[in-house]
């Protein structure tokens, strides 16, 4: 069998992801939904449910009476740490593993795909694509778990990632996947997203989003903030893991999006300001 057969493989046989999970990403993939909407999802998964009221309900929010209603919960804790949280649990399989072919540890890619999610959202709303800032988190925080399955072929092929960037004056890593295994993170975290059920539009922005140009004109827009907003988290954050920073940003996403050196300094603030919050909220009830 080769490499390509056994990553297939590999996905055909990871773990399935709850329905619920799927039916809330759908939910976010649609504009018009409501946090009603959202809440009676959650109220159907238990452990979901339990989970946003252990977390509501502990000493670091500080309120007066317990919260009983999803409702409510949904409401104090803010949808974007509601999105994490789902995320953090209906794909634990995924996120929490260290990636030892990307030279990352346990809960860095976790770490990046938050940063990503964050950066994406105040992308969407700077550039007045408020319609699309929940559906841009949650792909944020999907973008890069194609590498979950990678890792493990990666592994042990340290030398030759660390020659090949040694010999060459730029790299870019998703070509360096691509002659080594014969694919690359986006396509088999497509595969991963099909096999799941996730929404097209969340699976174009895993397929695209480091050549959001080649994306299909529906999803250009989505692939365009989630490829920006994956180099904002590169750059802000402190991965130290071989890829960091070695893609090729896209030339045409800074006509598009017009940001000047003042705008990206005050994006980069407003993102660690932002991880801060959210890691304080989704994870306070552990």
């Amino acid at each position: 069998m080769d490499t390509l057969d056994s990553i297939k493989k590999k996905v055909k046989d990871m773990p399935s992801v709850s329905s619920n999970t799927i039916r809330i990403l759908e939910l976010i993939s649609d504009e018009d939904y409501s946090v009603k909407d959202l809440a009676e999802l959650i109220s159907m998964d238990v452990s979901l449910a339990t989970k946003c009221l252990k977390i509501v309900n502990s000493a670091r929010f500080g309120l007066q009476s317990t919260v009983t209603s999803i409702e409510r919960a949904v409401n104090f804790l803010g949808k974007q740490a509601i999105f994490g949280i789902v995320i953090e649990s209906g794909f634990d399989y995924v996120f929490n593993k260290p990636l030892e072919g990307y030279n990352a540890a346990e809960g860095e890619l976790w770490e990046h795909s938050l940063r990503t999610a964050i950066a994406s959202r105040l992308i969407s709303i700077r550039i007045k694509q408020d319609n699309i800032a929940d559906l841009a988190y949650t792909s944020g925080l999907l973008h890069n778990m194609g590498k979950v399955v990678l890792a493990e072929f990666l592994k042990g092929q340290t030398d030759k990632i660390k020659e090949k960037f040694k010999d060459a004056e730029e790299v870019d890593f998703n070509t360096l996947e691509k002659d080594l295994l014969n694919t690359n993170h986006e396509d088999v975290g497509k595969m991963m997203a099909e096999k799941w059920g996730i929404p097209e539009s969340i699976c174009m922005a895993i397929s695209y989003h480091h050549k959001p140009a080649e994306a299909p004109e529906e999803y250009k827009k989505l692939c365009y903030i989630i490829h920006l907003g994956d180099h904002f988290a590169m750059l802000s954050g402190c991965a130290e893991s071989f890829d960091s920073l070695a893609y090729e940003v896209d030339p045409d996403s800074k006509e598009m999006f017009n940001f000047e050196d003042e705008d990206i300094e005050s994006l980069m603030f407003d993102i660690e300001l932002e991880v801060i919050h959210a890691k304080q909220k989704i994870f306070s009830g552990d």
